[in-house]
């Protein structure tokens, strides 16, 4: 479109594009829009419909840009070549077979894609982790899952962050704040549930375990979140909702300290932790549908 930059009146050199979002259609070709509607983008679970029915509309935008008047049953012998024109454009984009999946075209697991994680139950991690895109990380949601940190605690009060994975807009961390521990759900930002030990971490090798007993029933439902020092339970909490899809917009996985914007507003990132962690497991247990 640099050309146009030059010269305001310049004729239009793009002739033709196509569009498709979960069987949504739409060709423009030379002023002309031909479009159908399927449903709207956010209804997860729209009633069935056969795309080669659904109804088509015609608007001529060199004379009505706004789309007030629909032009399909006046122009029959247009709006057929436009289909025409974006079954063709379909199938040279790989556009074919349409797709009218929405929830499991939004999950790479529910999807089966190939990921270094997948068909994975068991993930470790060593200090030096840092902004582990998510990705590579494990997949925390629609299931229970452990996190277990091996750590050494020193004489003194230790604080930081053991592990995060998410962000502020969706996730899940293990910290130590003035030597007591907390294991936090964040949903959309919105709710945070703490699971938090009211005394500090004893001195030597340490256990520290959070754990995420989800409800089932389908996606997104909520969980149970427990803290466990040395398999004692310290705290728990509950989470109504958790996330159906993916953790945040850009969370990543963390060891040792958080390196984006946490996923809990009592500490404030990186939030370095300041005793030994030798090592950190995450274990997943089956989806629960």
């Amino acid at each position: 479109m640099a050309y146009t930059f030059d010269s305001a009146q310049a004729v239009g050199r793009h002739r033709t594009q196509y569009f498709e979002m979960f069987i949504n259609r739409g060709i423009y070709n030379d002023g002309w829009w031909a479009a159908s509607r399927s449903n709207t983008p956010w209804d997860a679970s729209p009633a069935p419909y056969d795309p080669d029915t659904l109804r088509w509309e015609l608007y001529h935008l060199d004379a009505d840009f706004s789309q007030a008047r629909d032009l399909a049953a006046a122009e029959p012998a247009r709006l057929r070549q436009l289909q025409d024109l974006w079954w063709a454009e379909a199938a040279r984009y790989n556009v074919l077979p349409l797709d009218p999946r929405k929830v499991e075209r939004l999950s790479a697991e529910l999807q089966g894609r190939p990921s270094p994680t997948a068909g994975r139950t068991s993930f470790t991690y060593y200090p030096g982790v840092a902004a582990l895109p998510a990705g590579s990380a494990p997949n925390l949601l629609n299931k229970s899952w452990t996190v277990t940190a091996d750590l050494q605690i020193p004489k003194g009060t230790a604080n930081g962050v053991v592990w995060a994975m998410g962000a502020l807009d969706g996730g899940f961390t293990l910290y130590v704040k003035n030597g007591k521990p907390v294991f936090t759900g964040n949903f959309l930002g919105r709710t945070l549930s703490r699971a938090a030990g009211s005394k500090a971490l004893p001195q030597g090798h340490v256990m520290l375990r959070g754990e995420v007993a989800y409800d089932g029933g389908g996606m997104g439902k909520g969980a149970t979140l427990t803290l466990f020092v040395n398999d004692q339970k310290v705290g728990e909490a509950r989470m109504a909702q958790t996330h159906p899809l993916t953790l945040g917009l850009g969370g990543t996985l963390d060891i040792g300290l958080d390196t984006g914007a946490p996923a809990d507003e009592a500490y404030q990132a990186p939030f370095p932790f300041t005793a030994t962690i030798n090592s950190v497991t995450i274990e997943l247990k089956p989806q629960t549908n």
